[in-house]
């Protein structure tokens, strides 16, 4: 850490506190030149990569994943130690080891009232401070396995550089910190003895290339920078992202990822949608050496990626808070949460009853959900977190079979409500107002069964338009999940399937939060 004097702290923190984003112009400008310095490097001399090596990785997305339908993993880092206090609720509010260092933004201020001047205590501190005391693994695995996820793990490494395992790449890590332990191995083994797959998350590509600690320039609130600070330091250079050429920079990334795959073995390996600043050669290397890996260990591995930044054809494409607007051939994946993506005592975090319905309809179009879930500095998971975990479990214990190893139908919905994401774009915050004619559908894997989701308590009857008379054997019934009973299907004028749900929903007692699932038995 560096130390300044007592009256150079006092001059910083006077500047700080004083400083606001988009003031002081002179001052500005010149951070802005400075971060520029640091961001642009000599290009790598790229190797061509052709389309035919791309197309040796191709694969499909595996079939464990394809039936899995839903995970869980975590954001949670030393940064909680400043944020989860701080009461910012304003955008961006997940970078707070990037904003701690713009002046007067309000995380720099809280740093600044709560730690002291960047000049005297800075983000390494934290890592002094990450002691994790309430941190148990085995409750949290035994918290994911109960909420129905079937895969988990942690976020590896966040934009801000630390290591969440034990790394001999990475100087600032889980065992190098207060916490002196493995975070993502003790996770992992615990996952593993409850027969989970592993996602590992990767954030880190953004921060190394420069566009995390030194500033955007076309971002106006990424200025002016207090490089007085930790980040001219050269011993956090790496920390930082200062690298002093791009083929360093990759390099860099490519050891510490490879150093974490062969140590965890990931079933997928989740990157951020920072790769973008990655030559595509370092694209293609990280591809290559998965890839081998995981064909020479038995292991059905999967890379997945944000907006096209790596082939289709060799990964799995992930929506971050949003997702796909119809049924996709290839199966994907939303990466979402129900509150912010870290623990912040000021915003509110949505229940089960928010995270169901999400589920439904992606899972509805072919695709998976990853759920965020935002433990606090300490370790502990909050009891409002884990109680919505708890209730997405008791649904997926009722009506698991609509849910894991399906397929999708012949469409995803019916209503006026096609998305859950109302705009059908990611990071909208206009949901769905779902009535009683909103539905959502699956099918069995066998083809027999088509499972109809109500999206809001249905009428006396429920018609579904794209089920006929003529795709049904004799006898069809249909049934409500966590019931026994079963009634015949109906057919309308137009030879449409008519359910009779009142007859099979009255008198049913259920606490369950989450849409009605009924099962439609019988199909050609």
């Amino acid at each position: 850490m560096r130390r300044g004097s007592g009256n150079r702290s006092r001059v910083i923190r006077a500047i700080a506190v004083l400083a606001v984003v988009g003031g002081a112009a002179s001052a500005a400008a010149e951070t802005q030149a400075e971060a520029a310095a640091w961001r642009e490097r000599a290009p790598r001399s790229p190797r061509t990569i052709t389309e035919a090596m791309w197309d040796r990785y191709a694969r499909d997305v595996p079939d464990w994943l394809r039936d899995a339908k839903f995970g869980i993993y975590a954001h949670w880092g030393p940064y909680n130690l400043g944020m989860e206090d701080s009461g910012y609720t304003g955008g961006l509010n997940s970078w707070y080891p990037k904003f701690m260092y713009v002046k007067g933004h309000p995380y720099n201020l809280h740093h600044i009232r709560k730690f002291g001047p960047l000049a005297q205590t800075s983000y390494s501190d934290y890592f002094e401070r990450f002691s994790i005391p309430k941190f148990d693994p085995s409750e949290w695995a035994d918290l994911i396995a109960e909420a129905g996820a079937k895969y988990a793990g942690p976020v590896a490494m966040h934009h801000d550089g630390f290591a969440m395992w034990d790394s001999e790449l990475v100087e600032w890590n889980s065992m190098t910190s207060a916490a002196r332990r493995d975070i993502a191995g003790e996770l992992i083994e615990e996952l593993r003895k409850r027969s989970l797959r592993i996602v590992s998350s990767h954030h880190h590509a953004h921060s190394i290339c420069g566009q995390y600690y030194g500033g955007r320039p076309d971002k106006p609130r990424d200025f002016p920078i207090d490089f007085d600070s930790e980040l001219s330091d050269p011993r956090f250079a790496k920390l930082y992202g200062r690298f002093d050429t791009q083929e360093e920079a990759e390099q860099y990334w490519l050891d510490v990822r490879k150093e974490y795959i062969v140590r965890y073995r990931p079933d997928q390996l989740w990157f951020d949608g920072g790769l973008r600043w990655l030559s595509e050669q370092a694209l293609f290397e990280l591809t290559e050496f998965y890839y081998d890996f995981c064909d020479r260990e038995g292991i059905e591995g999967i890379i997945s990626q944000k907006n096209d930044q790596i082939p289709r054809r060799v990964s799995l494409l992930d929506y971050e808070r949003g997702g796909a607007k119809a049924i996709l051939p290839r199966v994907w994946q939303t990466d979402d949460s129900p509150g912010p993506w870290m623990y912040i005592e000021a915003m509110e975090f949505k229940g089960a009853d928010w995270v169901i319905p999400l589920l439904t309809d992606i899972l509805s179009k072919n695709g998976v959900l990853l759920l965020n879930i935002a433990p606090r500095a300490d370790g502990s998971i909050p009891d409002q977190q884990k109680q919505t975990l708890r209730e997405i479990g008791e649904w997926l214990q009722v009506n698991g079979d609509a849910v894991y190893g399906t397929r999708p139908w012949k469409v995803h919905h019916q209503g006026d409500q096609p998305h859950f994401y109302a705009q059908g774009r990611g990071r909208d915050t206009v949901f769905a107002t779902f009535d009683s004619d909103d539905l959502r559908f699956t099918r069995s894997a066998d083809g027999t069964a088509l499972y109809v989701f109500a999206m809001s308590e249905p009428g006396e009857t429920l018609v579904v338009e794209s089920l006929l008379g003529a795709d049904l054997k004799d006898g069809a019934a249909v049934s409500l999940l966590g019931t026994s009973d079963s009634v015949p299907v109906l057919t309308d004028s137009r030879g449409r399937a008519v359910l009779p749900t009142r007859r099979l929903i009255s008198g049913r007692k259920s606490s369950l939060k989450g849409p009605l699932v009924l099962k439609v038995e019988g199909l050609k």
